[in-house]
């Protein structure tokens, strides 16, 4: 159960989860902000960003020191890219099939 309000948006959401992940608060710069703008344009889910930023976190945090964390999200980018190609096909071959979208 998220603290958001139902009406918050795409972007508020990202940066919520974010600051979560990050086990701590940060202000989103302005390449950020134009990322996140761009997954919400192509109305990528919030699932699937999840997905990738939770992705990067496991992987600061195995390959950093102790406590290690993204320190942007576009130091996240490749998994959350990894995870939209993923949903894509998914999405592709649920249409064909009749299967769900696997989010």
């Amino acid at each position: 159960m998220s603290l958001l309000p139902p009406t918050s948006t795409f972007a508020e959401q990202v940066e919520v989860l974010f600051a979560v992940v990050r086990g701590r608060g940060l202000a989103l710069g302005a390449l950020d902000r134009e990322l996140l703008g761009l997954w919400s344009q192509e109305g990528i889910p919030l699932k699937v960003v999840a997905r990738g930023l939770l992705r990067a976190a496991e992987r600061a945090r195995w390959n950093g020191p102790a406590g290690a964390a993204p320190r942007s999200l576009r130091a996240c980018r490749p998994e959350v890219d990894a995870e939209i190609e993923a949903w894509k096909l998914r999405s592709i071959g649920a249409g064909q099939t009749g299967e769900d979208d696997g989010v």
